[in-house]
């Protein structure tokens, strides 16, 4: 399966801006994600947003009606996108992705579901690439 180099930078990146290293099903789960957000061959950092969030900051402007937010660089997308990640909302992705367990990252579906990639669509490409 052919993934963007993007992808790839991309998922690395939102890892070690969460303060783990990149292994094996940490960095599926997080290619998943983002491919769900930006499709296969997508770029990982469109607008600066691999995840496409919607976290609020005074140098961000709306990239589509449902708020997703083009940062001004690769870094402050990064800073945001894990911001987002550790406001509560998302524990079990949070802690999947930390302990590279997809069993929690998978756990509460709905958490998932607030995001426009939903948990069917990311789950179903996780098990397409891991």
């Amino acid at each position: 399966m052919n993934i963007s180099h993007s992808i790839h930078e991309a998922a690395a990146a939102i890892l070690l801006e969460l303060g783990v290293a990149p292994i094996k099903v940490n960095g599926d789960l997080a290619k998943a994600w983002i491919i769900a957000e930006k499709g296969f061959d997508g770029d990982g950092w469109q607008w600066n947003n691999p995840l496409n969030t919607t976290q609020p900051d005074k140098l961000a402007v709306n990239a589509n009606s449902a708020g997703v937010k083009i940062y001004p660089s690769k870094e402050q997308g990064l800073y945001d996108t894990a911001k987002t990640l550790k406001n509560g909302y998302y524990p079990h992705l949070l802690t999947g992705l930390m302990e590279a367990k997809a069993e929690i990252f998978f756990a509460v579906p709905a958490e998932l579901d607030t995001w426009g990639s939903g948990y069917f669509n990311v789950n179903r490409i996780y098990n397409q690439i891991k």
